[in-house]
């Protein structure tokens, strides 16, 4: 199947499990992708907080999402992978808003020009905000773009997907 397809299932599946307040048994936590030249590596740990700024200046914070199923996505507008991606995020936003998803896009651009310019070009409900080297470096990111982030309602990964198939078209 399509990494949106497992995206979307993952989706599902968290806000409506954590939605009632159940916790994930063993078999339905997926293991989390091994990430080079990073401690972050086991599953079910809480994904690391972060202060950011979005692109209209405003905070953004890994605790705003508190109670919330959170698709963190990593991506440059340079690649078209993550371009792909972010259109299939921001639909999943939309269809899944009600049930307490929230989509945020962190840019791993060097300029905040080309993030803007993009943006501006493609309208979206994502929270998009700039990387800094600290969260870059808490989450692994290492060059491989788009990563995802799957994070239930406690703040607790759940899954990661690295890449995005269907972008390459």
């Amino acid at each position: 199947s399509s990494r949106s397809d497992r995206i979307q299932r993952s989706v599902v599946r968290l806000v409506n499990y954590t939605q009632r307040g159940d916790w994930f048994s063993p078999w339905e936590v997926t293991q989390v992708t091994e990430l080079s030249g990073s401690g972050f590596v086991d599953k079910s740990q809480p994904a690391p907080g972060f202060v950011l700024r979005n692109l209209d200046g405003e905070e953004l914070r890994m605790a705003d999402f508190s109670g919330e199923v959170l698709l963190l996505s990593f991506w440059a507008s340079w690649s078209k992978p993550s371009r792909a991606e972010l259109s299939v995020l921001d639909s999943l936003q939309v269809r899944y808003r009600d049930q307490g998803l929230r989509v945020v896009a962190l840019a791993i651009d060097d300029r905040v020009e080309a993030v803007r310019s993009f943006t501006a070009q493609n309208p979206s409900s994502i929270a998009i905000a700039m990387a800094d080297a600290k969260v870059q470096k808490d989450y692994g990111i290492d060059g491989l773009i788009p990563r995802t982030y799957a994070i239930d309602r406690r703040g607790m990964v759940r899954e990661v997907y690295n890449g995005f198939e269907s972008g390459y078209r």
